[in-house]
């Protein structure tokens, strides 16, 4: 019985610490390192994801927006027929403009940003959940380089979801970042 109590002292902290956000291994390369985020420690089947396409990218290199310009193309992210996410779309947060060589213009992002990623979890899902994406994208400095990576998150599932505060913040303000029209422009 003593063992017991000893025991339960011992995991005491860890059963009241709060859970933090899933979060995916970054993919690195030399210009950027990517991962799948998620907002929620644990979420719910047939409730929100709460996903996000994070990117840390070098000095001097950058990623493209939903409408890259005169060059560039956007991420593309591709789901394995056998995914349990539903309704899957990819968020663009405003972009900064890129005045390029040769009067070229395109429109991304440097440094950091996370896309956001609308997508439901399927109502007979099971957890833990492995989340599984392809996602190819290019990134550019004075030349450009098309990747491929695989992305994977592991979500735990339970009756009731739990946010993690802090990425919940971080990606709700990327989320807020939206584009808007410039008047006079069609």
């Amino acid at each position: 019985m003593r063992r017991l109590a000893c025991l339960a002292a011992a995991l005491a902290p860890l059963a009241a610490a709060p859970l933090t956000a899933a979060v995916g291994p970054w993919s690195e390369t030399p210009e950027a390192k990517v991962r799948l985020v998620s907002s929620l420690a644990v979420a719910t089947p047939g409730g929100p994801a709460g996903l996000g396409l994070e990117f840390v990218l070098a000095p001097g290199w950058h990623v493209y927006w939903l409408d890259a310009g005169d060059a560039g193309y956007p991420p593309e992210l591709t789901l394995p027929a056998e995914t349990p996410l539903r309704d899957v779309a990819l968020r663009y947060p405003a972009p900064h403009r890129f005045d390029l060589p040769g009067d070229l213009v395109a429109f991304g992002y440097e440094g950091e940003v996370i896309y956001p990623v609308d997508a439901a979890i399927a109502p007979d899902a099971a957890g833990p959940l492995p989340l599984a994406v392809r996602l190819d994208y290019l990134v550019c400095a004075a030349t450009c380089i098309p990747y491929r990576a695989e992305l994977t998150l592991e979500l735990p599932l339970a009756e009731a979801s739990r946010e993690d505060a802090a990425e919940a913040a971080r990606l709700a303000t990327w989320r807020g970042r939206r584009a808007r029209q410039v008047p006079g422009e069609g």
